[in-house]
């Protein structure tokens, strides 16, 4: 699309659709419901418009991969802020991805959410900081922990939930952490990153049971 395209209810249906498919209602990315034929009705609990990611105001283009379809009430709380704002009681932050802005609800960790979503073991420092976060106390024990990526389309709770308590029995424990991030652009996913911890891995036998448990789980 170039840059003179016009905001009318025939780009906002086209987008709709590319966004939602063929539903007739659907949740914004702040989790507020809106109905296809509410379309720039402001005296419906189902109004919505569109909206650009970043902002026309900070140089955002009204092109396809910087609109989306939200709530009017979303797009009132989002407004010209940037990169940081609040819409439905959650905050969210706009980042830059390649050539293109995404809007990314802002995580909210838990105490016991104190592992990185990421660590590089080649690097000294990465590693000494997560051994550090592992040791428990000063048994002569291992920590052991893995972590899971799921990616889903961000209204499949369900999925998320089922895929939870599956992990739970696999690996007959309760210390799993989660850790979730929605991404917006043209289709929004839900990223759950899912931390097992093993608090106690006294010996090898234990260490090889769990390390079969993540190889099976893999495939």
């Amino acid at each position: 699309m170039n840059k003179t395209m016009e905001l009318n209810k025939e780009t906002a249906n086209r987008l709709w659709v590319k966004q939602f498919g063929k539903r007739q209602k659907a949740f914004d990315f702040a989790g507020r419901e809106i109905a296809k034929a509410s379309y720039n009705d402001r005296n419906s609990n189902f109004g919505w418009n569109v909206d650009h990611i970043l902002p026309e105001s900070r140089g955002g283009k009204t092109a396809d991969h910087n609109l989306i379809c939200c709530s009017i009430k979303t797009n009132d709380e989002k407004a010209d802020r940037f990169p940081a704002f609040k819409a439905n009681g959650k905050q969210f932050e706009i980042q830059r991805r390649e050539n293109h802005y995404e809007i990314i609800e802002k995580s909210r960790k838990t105490e016991n959410q104190y592992l990185d979503d990421f660590v590089n073991f080649y690097d000294v420092a990465w590693g000494l900081k997560c051994w550090k976060k592992c040791k428990p106390d000063e048994r002569e024990v291992f920590v052991a922990f893995a972590k899971i990526k799921l990616e889903v389309s961000y209204e499949e709770t369900s999925t998320i939930n089922k895929f939870r308590e599956f992990i739970k029995k696999m690996f007959d424990t309760s210390n799993i952490y989660e850790d979730r991030n929605i991404n917006y652009s043209s289709f929004g996913s839900t990223t759950v990153v899912f931390t097992i911890v093993n608090y106690n891995v006294p010996s090898k036998e234990d260490s090889e049971e769990w390390l079969n448990l993540c190889v099976l789980l893999n495939t």
